[in-house]
């Protein structure tokens, strides 16, 4: 199975909503072969991580690492 890059901008994106996207992207899930039992994930490269848009009052109540 071949893997590939995929380039995902963050800037204006939800932190929660862009987890979802790369997870289904290095999962393999956005495949029409997606198999659980075989790792034939992607390669996700993310760009401009710190435009991020984080809901509520989570930028000072948390600690993102």
């Amino acid at each position: 199975m071949a893997r590939n890059y995929y380039l995902v901008d963050a800037s204006g994106k939800i932190l929660g909503r862009l987890a979802v996207e790369i997870s289904q992207i290095i999962s393999g899930r956005n495949k029409k072969d997606f198999s659980p039992n075989i790792d034939g994930g992607d390669f996700a490269v993310v760009i401009n991580s710190d435009r991020i848009v984080v809901t509520g009052d989570k930028r000072n109540g948390k600690i993102y690492h």
